[in-house]
Order: C-alpha cells, then structure tokens, then sequence
C-alpha cells in the first residue's frame, strides 16, 4: 500500500512542470505571430530599397534609366522615393497596424493558421488568468464547431479534444486540471499535424510569404538592373542614357573601373543575402508549438518535482521522503 501511494503520486508529479511547458507554448506562439508579420518588415525594406536605388539611378542618367520593369507593379510604386519626413513614432505606429492586419487577414483566410495559433493562444492562456483560459477555451470549442467539416477522418479526435478543453471542471492549475490539460494535448497532437500538413501541402506556406517573396524578386530585378546600368553608362554622354541606347550597349566596362564594378557586385550580393537570411521561417514556428504542446502531453517527472510539489504539506514531505528512501533501500523502486 505503501509503495502503491508514492507510484501514484509520483505519476501526478509531472504536471508541477505545467506552468514551464505552458511558457514554452507562448513564446512559440509568440514567435510564429511575429513571424507572420514580419514579412512586413521585410517588404518595406526592400521597397525602400529599391527607391533608392531608383532614385540614383534617375538621377545619375537625367531621368532617362528608371530602375526595373514598368510592368512590375511593386517597382513602379517603390520608384516614387518619398522625401517628406515621417516622425519614428508614426512610422512604428503605421507598421505595427500593416502587422496586425496581415495576421489578423491570414488567420481569416486559412483556416490551418488560425487553428494552430488558437490553440497555442488556449494553451498560453493558462499563464494568465482562470479566466482568460475559460475564455480562450470557449473560443477554440466554437472554432472546432466551425471546421468539423473542414478537417475529417482521424484527426476528429483532435477536434473532439479542442471542445473538451472548455469542458474541464477540475479547480483551476489543481492536479486534476493539470491532467485534463495533459490528457487533451495528447488528443490534440494530431489535429496540429494535420493543421501543418495542410499549411505544406495546399500552397499556403506560400501565400503566407507572398508578400516579401514578390517584393524580393522585384528588389532583385532592380538590383540587377542597377548593375547593368552602371557597367555600361557613359558619363560623358548623359543625355543618351536611355533604356533604348543601353539595352544593346555591352562594353561600358572601358567606362566605369572594373574593380569599382566588381566591388559593387559583391555589395549586391551582400545585400541579396542579408535580405534572404531575413525570411521568416514559418514552418519552424509551427513546429515550435507542435513540440510545445507534445512536452505538456509527456511529461518525465523526477522526484525532486514531486517533492516540490508537497511542500506545504509540512511533516508529509518528510514521511513520504522516508518512504521513498526505504523502499530504495528494499530495492523495490
């Protein structure tokens, strides 16, 4: 009887790390929210970019070279170089809106983003409040009403197990509230794969970074051209320097030092892969939280959590330690 109680409670030991594992779920979410808008930061940066380089371009051939292609439509609004002063304040303010509406619009448009980030947001929820995770939680029931036909077959369990979440009854971060949240995040491991398969599967991790995606190739184009332009511009001919005229011209490289020009290759591609090194790694946030929630589904508690667990209970810790040291000692644990 004795050993059977301290296996017990050994097996209610592993939700003392909830309030860990719940953490980790909220910087995950928190990191693929961020993720999501920042394609909007990366955008912006390369469509300031590209004005830039636009504006040296027009100013170095009178007006006559405009960088890109006049049929991209994100170069011919990024040519426009905007010299008027716009305090940091309000340009925080501007950007910080532009986020909020992509992420509000993606988690509108596709349904897989929206299930996982609500989840991830229930599961934060705890860290909060009781009634912030009552709230959350009744959300994530409606959202499983509203996609039970969207997401079929095996993964009903996991949807099954989003409504359950507003179902627990157990008092608030008690032990038996802390198994229930176990128990469901095991259930809901394989609606968050299925979220993610879909995500991989159905061009959305595509539209998720279109934004920046269309905007690189247009930064890239510009780029290129600016190079192109600068091999073969003829300083003592401005006046001629017409995409007409350079379009067949391929020798400027007698015109401009070809170590300058070399160097201003190797700029370009510096600034190519700063730019690339800046993309959002959507997948790997959807990760974050899978693995998030699969540590609250498996705990691997020790005992030192569960004695932990029972302080406060005064001479019970020291009788269950007893316990526990002599049933070592009788090599029964």
């Amino acid at each position: 009887m004795r050993i059977f109680t301290i296996v017990c409670l050994l097996m209610l030991t592993g939700c003392a790390g909830l309030i860990e594992r719940a953490t980790n779920a909220q910087t995950a979410v928190e990191k693929l929210r961020n993720d999501l808008g920042a394609d909007v930061d990366l955008a912006n940066a390369l469509k300031k970019d590209i004005s830039v380089k636009n504006a040296q371009m027009e100013y170095v051939s009178y007006g006559g070279y405009p960088c890109g292609s006049e049929d991209d439509p994100i170069i011919k609004q990024a040519r426009i170089y905007n010299r008027n002063y716009i305090p940091p304040s309000q340009q925080a303010k501007i950007v910080a809106k532009a986020k909020s509406d992509r992420v509000d619009d993606l988690r509108k448009r596709y349904q897989p983003v929206e299930l996982i980030l609500h989840y991830g947001d229930t599961l934060a929820s705890i860290l909060e409040s009781e009634k912030s995770f009552r709230e959350s939680s009744a959300k994530l029931a409606k959202l499983a009403d509203t996609y039970k036909g969207y997401i079929t077959g095996p993964y009903g369990l996991g949807l099954k197990a989003f409504k359950d979440f507003v179902n627990i009854s157990a008092a608030f971060m008690s032990l038996e509230f802390q198994l229930q949240i176990s128990a469901l995040a095991l259930e809901s491991d394989a609606i968050l794969k299925a979220a993610k398969n879909d995500i991989l599967s159905k061009n959305i991790l595509k539209a998720l970074s279109e934004p920046e995606s269309d905007a690189f190739k247009a930064w890239d184009a510009c780029a290129l051209d600016r190079l192109y332009f600068l091999r073969a511009f003829n300083p003592r001919a401005p006046f001629f320097a017409t995409r007409a005229r350079y379009d067949s011209q391929t020798n400027g490289e007698m015109r401009s030092s070809v170590l300058d020009f070399a160097t201003l290759y190797k700029t370009y591609l510096d600034e190519r892969e700063a730019f690339v090194g800046r993309r959002p790694d959507y997948v790997g946030g959807i990760d974050a939280i899978i693995a998030a929630n699969n540590k609250i589904a498996h705990y691997d508690p020790s005992f030192e959590d569960f004695l932990n667990l029972l302080i406060g209970v005064g001479d019970g810790v020291n009788n269950v330690r007893a316990q526990y040291e002599q049933a070592r000692a009788d090599k029964v644990l």
